[in-house]
C-alpha cells in the first residue's frame, strides 16, 4: 500500500527533479488503521519535508503524556510526561486518513503520478512489468537510461 514511507520518497524524488509514477496495488488509497502516533524523529523528517503545518491543519493533536498499560492487570505501567521534551520536540497523535491525505497532496505537488489497482506480475532480467487485473499494463524504465 501506498503509506508513509513510499509516499514521502516518491514526493522526495518529485521534487529533485525525478519523473515518479507511484504504483498502489489497492483499487483506491486509503488508511490501513485508525491512528498513528507520531514521534519527535517522524516529524523531523515530516518538519523537513515542509509537512508540519498541513499536518497541524489535518488535526494532528500533540501529545502531552504517553501511557504504558499491560493487558493483564488494570493501570499504567508507565507515564511518560512528554512535557518535558523540548519545544522542538512536539510528539502527535494523527488520524492515520490525514497523515496520508498529507502526504498524498505533497506527492501530488511534487508531480507524482499516482497509479491504483497496480500490481506487479512479472520481474526479469529487462524491465520489470506490472499491471492491472482488467489486463492493463506497462513495463518500466530504468531511470538511468531508458528502456
Amino acid at each position: 500500500m501506498a503509506q508513509s514511507p513510499g509516499l514521502a520518497a516518491a514526493t522526495l524524488l518529485g521534487r529533485a527533479g525525478a519523473s515518479v509514477t507511484l504504483l498502489e496495488r489497492a483499487p483506491a488509497l486509503r488508511e490501513v488503521g485508525a491512528g498513528i502516533q507520531i514521534s519527535p524523529n517522524g516529524l523531523t523528517v515530516l518538519r523537513a519535508m515542509g509537512l508540519e503545518t498541513p499536518l497541524q491543519q489535518s488535526g494532528a493533536v500533540q501529545a502531552q503524556a504517553v501511557c504504558l498499560c499491560d493487558y493483564k492487570r488494570p493501570g499504567e505501567v508507565a507515564r511518560l510526561d512528554l512535557t518535558r521534551l523540548g519545544n522542538d520536540q512536539k510528539y502527535y497523535f494523527v488520524h492515520r486518513a490525514d497523515v496520508l491525505t498529507v502526504l498524498v497532496n505533497a506527492a501530488r505537488q511534487a508531480g507524482v503520478q499516482i497509479m491504483t489497482n497496480m500490481a506487479v506480475k512479472a520481474i526479469s532480467s529487462g524491465a520489470p512489468g506490472l499491471g492491472r487485473p482488467d489486463g492493463w499494463h506497462v513495463f518500466a524504465c530504468r531511470t538511468c537510461g531508458g528502456c
